[in-house]
């Protein structure tokens, strides 16, 4: 099976802040939604027709810095050659739904240090969705798992 992590290079704008009289500046959000993708194949077309496609969950990046959006993209564009993503900016792991989710966090684990390295602070972090409940990562690869075990798909 493979999956990807979709580091989102291209960030909406999460506020205009005054930053002087009639002067306004766009600035990231403090999380930064970090998106699991299932990636398609016909042996599990059922599942993914009838679970809500390609998603399965996301991480969210905790910001510890007020940065302006451009910095932001900057900095991801940075982190995605660094951590050879592609060039949509996804990352992909292959493996059995056990090994992908460890193989996930021991990433994002990695991506954070690297955010830590580029920007010089110690305070960047990450946690997973808790905003969907029905759709935390051990939950949906665990529904996949079952499927493909019910199904004799390896």
């Amino acid at each position: 099976m493979k999956v990807f992590i979709n580091l989102r290079t291209e960030p909406s704008v999460w506020r205009n802040k005054e930053i002087s009289p009639g002067v306004f500046g766009k600035f990231a959000s403090k999380l930064h939604q970090v998106n699991i993708g299932l990636k398609y194949s016909d042996n599990i077309r059922k599942w993914y027709n009838k679970n809500r496609g390609w998603y399965m969950s996301c991480y969210y990046i905790k910001n510890p810095l007020h940065m302006t959006l451009d910095d932001f993209k900057k900095l991801l564009g940075k982190i995605v050659i660094r951590l050879g993503f592609d060039d949509e900016g996804k990352k992909y792991f292959e493996g059995n739904c056990g090994e992908l989710i460890k193989k996930m966090k021991k990433f994002m684990d990695s991506l954070i240090i690297v955010l830590n390295e580029e920007t010089l602070s110690d305070n960047w972090g990450y946690q997973e969705d808790q905003y969907e409940k029905k759709y935390t990562i051990k939950k949906r690869f665990g529904e996949l798992d079952n499927f493909m075990k019910e199904n004799n798909i390896s």
